[in-house]
């Protein structure tokens, strides 16, 4: 029993339950950088860390994705039911979800030290 609650205690350290939103009363700025100034800009190092962590999760998800219909399509192949799946589309959600919350805690880190950076919404 003792086992089970340290290994939810594990779980939830590395999926947290929610990721924290940023502050919706905060009016975003109202003058946006272009290109050119945010690339002359102090803050490009930052930006482009971001753009690169971002650009390693997405291909992390789209890996995961492709592992996904690649195992679908070997087990329709072999007569295995589709059911089985269950436990390769749980790891394929639970990795879009971690992915999910890491950009939102990236974006809020950004956001807090280069406030005149904005991203859409």
């Amino acid at each position: 029993r003792l086992v089970r609650e340290e290994e939810e205690e594990y779980d939830e350290e590395l999926f947290p339950p929610s990721a924290p939103r940023p502050d919706s009363t905060k009016k975003p700025m109202t003058t946006t950088m272009t290109l050119e100034e945010l690339l002359t800009s102090d803050d490009r190092n930052d930006a482009v860390l971001f753009l690169f962590s971002l650009d390693e999760l997405m291909s992390t998800i789209s890996a995961q994705n492709k592992m996904l219909v690649n195992n679908i399509r070997d087990n329709r192949r072999q007569g295995i039911p589709e059911s089985a799946m269950v436990s390769n589309l749980l790891e394929t959600a639970i990795t879009t979800n971690f992915a999910i919350q890491q950009v939102q805690q990236l974006e809020m880190e950004l956001l807090s030290q280069h406030p005149h950076l904005s991203t859409p919404c």
